[in-house]
């Protein structure tokens, strides 16, 4: 995606580390209208995460940001157990092509 914010997240995402996540998504909300959350590298999210993306995935709906999330296998997996893939409309991980076309 062109002229995007990245956010690249760590390997292990909890509530011991969701504030820092959550001011980093708020301050690529406030420094783009394009925004890539790279969760590639990502093995574990609680559920304090899994709820931080649903509320800025609702929040780039309402403010029309252009929000792509790039899940990792074991983030989409989380996400799908959770029942919240179809929320945030997420239907499969990123493979690294797709991840390579939108950041070229």
């Amino acid at each position: 995606m062109e002229g995007s914010n990245t956010v690249l997240c760590e390997e292990e995402l909890g509530i011991a580390n969701a504030q820092d996540f959550g001011q980093s998504l708020h301050d690529a909300f406030l420094a783009s209208k394009a925004i890539v959350v790279d969760f590639s590298k990502t093995q574990y999210i609680d559920t304090s995460i899994a709820q931080l993306i649903c509320l800025f995935d609702r929040e780039a709906k309402e403010k029309s940001v252009d929000l792509k999330w790039h899940y990792s296998s074991a983030v989409f997996e989380t996400m799908k157990t959770l029942g919240l893939n179809k929320v945030v409309e997420v239907e499969r991980p990123c493979s690294p092509e797709e991840k390579g076309d939108e950041q070229a």
